[in-house]
């Protein structure tokens, strides 16, 4: 089967335009920093007092998850690298928190042992408990994970990245290949399972002093099931464009970590 013929063939079946959306669902008013106490009359914010922030390794998904089995051109390992770069600038950019990255896969992270787990694990725990949008701290475990990399690190908040992405497979092309000229109509060329095509991201922060999550928010995108993958750049900007600026330090009194 040869690609530019299947490319014709689906490219001829109707699909409705990609949509994509950013909603923003948890934004608590009740925030605590750790590393400063604003100063009196200063600006009002909600999450942005959580200003030094520290960013776990994305926990990212892929379908198919051989990028040899992508119908289209996938780079697994070059997508995941962007979003990991992507994350801390935007949010030190373009929104003014300072930022520690535990991600490996960046020249200038840090590191940081996590007691009774590795920390891809506890990045893994972490955003499982993220998904249930529960205003309760984590398990006592977790909790206490969040404190020691917070005394440790000296942050305010945890940055937990969670995606998947979906493209088509050779193998969805070939049956809506034959299925489409199998004389089944152009609905029957689209499988059902092709409906899992896009992708989805979420960003969620926890405090470090209570352990709470306080903010979150979701990007998802649908569209043509031959679509390429998605930019990490358009992505990411897209999913942390609704937090608010981080509290300006000159608006700020630090304090010293514990340990100092």
């Amino acid at each position: 089967m040869k690609r530019a013929k299947v490319s014709a063939i689906v490219a001829a079946l109707i699909w409705l335009d990609g949509c994509a959306s950013t909603n923003v669902i948890i934004n608590s008013s009740a925030v605590t920093p750790m590393t400063h106490q604003p100063e009196r009359g200063s600006v009002s914010r909600t999450v942005g007092l959580l200003r030094r922030l520290v960013i776990l390794p994305a926990r990212i998904e892929f379908s198919p998850s051989d990028p040899k089995r992508c119908f289209d051109t996938c780079d697994w390992d070059r997508l995941r690298l962007e979003v990991a770069q992507k994350v801390p600038s935007y949010l030190a950019e373009w929104r003014g928190y300072e930022v520690v990255v535990l991600d490996p896969l960046l020249p200038d992270h840090a590191s940081v042992e996590v007691p009774t787990a590795s920390l891809d694990d506890f990045a893994g725990q972490l955003a499982a408990f993220a998904e249930q949008l529960s205003s309760e701290p984590p398990s006592e475990q977790l909790a206490n994970a969040v404190r020691e990399i917070a005394n440790r690190l000296w942050v305010d908040g945890i940055v937990v990245i969670r995606g998947s992405v979906a493209v088509t497979s050779w193998a969805e092309a070939g049956l809506g290949l034959a299925l489409a000229a199998s004389g089944y109509g152009l609905l029957a060329a689209l499988p059902i399972q092709m409906v899992r095509i896009g992708s989805k991201f979420e960003a969620y922060i926890f405090e470090t002093g209570a352990g709470r999550l306080v903010w979150a928010s979701v990007h998802s995108s649908s569209g043509n099931p031959f679509a390429q993958p998605p930019s990490a750049n358009n992505v990411i900007t897209e999913l942390l464009d609704p937090i608010e600026p981080a509290l300006p330090a000159v608006m700020t009194r630090a304090i010293k970590p514990p340990q100092e």
